[in-house]
């Protein structure tokens, strides 16, 4: 039914301009930048720590795999050294010159900053060069082992 009187068409026109004016605010609300950021803030956060429970069991498994091995390895190593005393004394004699050797160095690193600096790049670049040779060693045993045997890791054919 449409109103006909002035006063109805003007109550009817703020009625509408009042309705109008609560949808404006309630989509300025919904389209502010602050708004659309926290919302995409927390869509974030939520993603992330699906990602993160997702990632959780196969990250323990892979650490309890690396713990595993690793006591395995330290097992290994300390039979190895209980079977033979003469490689454990010499272990223990070089852990113990090791630490002789860290404790005088950190001291005399305390009193001179510089020539520490150029001892460690020395040091780091003899660990190198045996690292490299140590891997030339083993690259030649290898080669030799295939020119012996025909195949990379078969001992040698017995010859009787």
């Amino acid at each position: 039914m449409t109103s006909t009187s002035p006063d109805e068409i003007r109550a009817e026109i703020e009625a509408t301009r009042e309705h109008l004016g609560q949808d404006l605010d309630e989509l300025s609300e919904r389209l502010s930048p602050h708004r659309v950021a926290g919302r995409t803030a927390e869509n974030v956060r939520h993603k992330m720590s699906d990602a993160g429970n997702a990632l959780r069991p196969k990250v323990m498994a892979v650490t309890d795999r690396a713990r595993t091995s690793t006591q395995q390895a330290a097992t290994v190593a300390r039979r190895q050294l209980d079977a033979h005393p003469q490689v454990a004394s010499a272990v223990q004699k070089t852990r113990e010159g090791a630490q002789i050797a860290v404790r005088s160095g950190r001291s005399k690193a305390a009193g001179n900053p510089g020539a520490a600096k150029a001892l460690a790049g020395g040091l780091a670049a003899v660990v190198l060069l045996l690292t490299l040779i140590l891997r030339r060693r083993h690259h030649e045993v290898d080669v030799i082992d295939v020119v012996d045997t025909g195949h990379l890791g078969d001992p040698p054919a017995d010859p009787a």
